[in-house]
């Protein structure tokens, strides 16, 4: 696959260079403003779509022209940015984030080139937003930090409160227990708070409530989150925003959710449907049918579970939400398997071919891409056919490179469909064998790791490389026997004992709390606190209580 790549590089850059030879070759022609943006700038596979091109046939009707900095007086560079600007947030509110990426890329590239920095502020900031979505973390960071730069500069309290908000965001989605990045977060949220309550009559500000409420969720601080959901809920309900409103109590519900407090964020997961439904508003509802399902599978009623999950999908594939059809069909999948396999067996073969689909598209853009520019190549031709006579064996020679690399790519983008068609099949071959029976050695693979993991559990190096090592076995072949049989990593299945020994010794010990996470391998009795609410719903002392209360029950009767 690299070696393709590097063909179809050196390929564009023949192509390239036979596009400048031919525009020196040739008189310019007068286009029109559509045609030069479309000649000089929407040469990439996201802006050549044709929605894209039917969007910007409206934006340059004289009644938008102005507004949207496309007027005439507007130099072409002027129009190529606010172009790639506006292409970008119509793709970020569609769903399509890779896309948006890529636009707003271009927009802020050129903001740059005309050292325009109150548009660069925005840019930067759709930038930010489209990477955060395409969980491209670090592209978001870097974008977020430059916008807080910027504003700081500029002196835009409002501007700068929003850059620390985008951030706290982009670390709460980027967060995992080791990084320490929600801290971060934290940190963000509270700076952008403290900057919008001192504007006067903010309307962002139940915004930055809301995100300090997911901050909170993920954090475990759930009685501050539900406090500042309905801080942000009561701003926008007395502002009349319904969408706002219900992504508030969605917010809400999942603090809620995460609390435990099942009765209570099933009414504002519904409430919030209600208002969505009513908004009409189709990334938030898809993604609310994605929570809802979430939390129905926690209460174990499968029947609502697929219900709402399978909605959410259907909104996705309407608004072509690839991201969001991706989550929830892998988690058709997972929910499937194991209980309707024929079933499992069928979301993931939509996953695949989702996935499949997605990569073609992308090939299919870029030889749409060389059609387009040969096309435009051969349009002027045409037109200054009688004014080049003397030069025709020049332009006879870029005719011929063009229709050579057009014909090459063609050849190497057949070659590679071959190759994942070829791909494909191993896969649903694999497909196909998860219905055979599992064999007698991965058993006792999985035995003899159980046995490993159990002597050694109170070790808290207990590495992957010293478990393959004792049972003889590579990690690869380990982690696929694992992920089959279990659906766990090596250290998520030696996670999962570990708490299952922490509930044993909780449930039939009186030992201190910290003598049991040292039993099971943690010398940090905090960090062990934290691991055994994130696995069992709630913390250890809890977990014993109840079951002492069982338990004194049980020897009454």
């Amino acid at each position: 696959m690299n070696k393709m790549r590097n063909h179809i590089t050196a390929l564009l850059l023949l192509l390239f260079t036979a596009n400048s030879l031919l525009i020196h070759s040739v008189p310019a022609i007068q286009p029109t403003p559509i045609d030069s943006l479309y000649q000089n700038a929407m040469t990439d596979d996201v802006l050549s779509l044709p929605e894209v091109r039917q969007l910007l046939e409206s934006l340059f009707e004289e009644e938008y022209a102005d507004s949207t900095d496309l007027a005439p007086t507007r130099t072409l560079k002027q129009q190529q940015m606010a172009v790639h600007g506006l292409v970008g947030e119509y793709f970020f509110y569609k769903g399509r984030f890779n896309h948006g990426l890529k636009a707003s890329q271009r927009a802020v590239a050129l903001a740059r080139d005309q050292n325009d920095s109150t548009l660069l502020l925005d840019l930067l900031s759709t930038q930010g937003a489209c990477a955060m979505r395409a969980a491209k973390y670090d592209e978001a960071v870097s974008s977020f930090e430059e916008c807080i730069e910027l504003a700081e500069r500029q002196g835009d309290e409002a501007a700068l409160s929003s850059a620390y908000s985008n951030l706290a965001s982009t670390y709460t989605a980027a967060a995992t227990p080791e990084n320490g990045y929600i801290d971060f977060a934290v940190t963000c949220i509270e700076k952008s708070i403290e900057i919008e309550e001192h504007l006067p009559n903010s309307p962002a500000l139940s915004i930055r409530y809301g995100a300090a409420s997911e901050i909170y969720t993920k954090l475990g601080r759930y009685d501050e989150a539900i406090r500042m959901g309905r801080k942000a809920y009561e701003i926008d309900s007395i502002a009349g925003n319904t969408l706002r409103m219900a992504r508030r109590l969605s917010q809400t519900g999942d603090a809620l959710f995460a609390k435990r407090d099942m009765k209570e964020a099933e009414r504002h997961y519904l409430r919030s449907m209600a208002l969505l439904e009513e908004v009409g508003d189709p990334l938030s509802l898809s993604i609310n049918c994605k929570q809802l399902g979430e939390f129905y599978l926690a209460k174990g009623d499968r029947d609502k579970t697929l219900q709402y999950w399978t909605r959410g999908l259907a909104i996705a594939e309407e608004t072509g939400n690839n991201n969001l059809r991706l989550a929830l069909l892998q988690k058709m999948y997972q929910f499937q398997r194991g209980h309707d396999d024929a079933s499992a067996i069928v979301w993931l073969e939509r996953y695949n071919e989702l996935r499949d689909s997605i990569w073609s598209e992308r090939n299919s853009a870029q030889l749409r891409d060389y059609q387009m520019r040969y096309e435009t190549a051969e349009k002027e031709i045409i037109i200054n056919r009688q004014r080049q006579e003397i030069r025709q064996r020049n332009f006879a020679l870029v005719l011929s490179a063009i229709l050579l690399v057009i014909l090459s790519v063609t050849t190497i983008l057949i070659h590679g469909l071959r190759k994942h068609r070829k791909k494909r099949f191993e896969a649903e071959q694999e497909v196909r064998e998860l219905k055979n029976i599992i064999s007698s050695q991965e058993r006792k693979n999985i035995e003899r790791l159980t046995h490993y993991v159990a002597l050694h559990i109170n070790e808290k190096m207990l590495s992957n490389e010293d478990i393959c090592n004792h049972l003889a076995i590579s990690q690869s072949t380990l982690n696929r026997q694992l992920g089959a049989i279990r659906g766990v990593s090596i250290q998520g299945f030696v996670q999962e004992m570990r708490m299952e020994k922490a509930q044993h010794l909780l449930r039939n010990t009186k030992e201190s709390v910290s003598d049991i996470a040292a039993q099971c391998g943690y010398d940090d009795a905090t960090y062990f606190t934290r691991v055994f609410k994130q696995n069992c719903g709630m913390p250890p002392t809890k977990y014993r209580a109840i079951h002492q209360e069982k338990k004194e029950r049980d020897d009454k009767k």
